[in-house]
């Protein structure tokens, strides 16, 4: 069962890991590898998307989300999608 949290509960960034690598979510790093996805969050309409929240890249690809764990659920799903591509290739 998912759970999504309210707004209040949402956790904020410094509290919630916001890069993927090496399959698992983590704190950034000055000197970590490059991340596979980063998470944000932005108050203000982004350049990218006009979106005012939770905004995800992953491997060139982009999108806003609802919440911290949606962002989160739809930049891996992103990163699988491209690995299925390349896999479907080869």
């Amino acid at each position: 069962m998912k759970i999504e949290l309210t707004a209040e509960e949402q956790p904020l960034l410094g509290e919630a890991p916001t890069e993927f690598f090496e399959g698992e979510w983590h704190f950034p790093k000055a000197d970590g590898p490059e991340p596979w996805a980063v998470i944000t969050y932005t108050d203000e309409p982004s350049p990218e998307t006009g979106h005012v929240g939770w905004c995800w890249w992953a491997m060139g690809s982009m999108g806003d989300a609802p919440t911290y764990e949606a962002a989160r659920d739809s930049a891996v799903a992103e990163i699988q999608r491209r690995m299925d591509r390349r896999m479907a290739v080869l």
